[in-house]
């Protein structure tokens, strides 16, 4: 798993658990 994917789902993340 390079940087940039580690990146996108760590912001998935915080993005999933703002709409909550």
């Amino acid at each position: 798993m390079n940087f940039t994917s580690y990146i996108l789902a760590f912001q998935l993340c915080i993005i999933l658990g703002s709409s909550s």
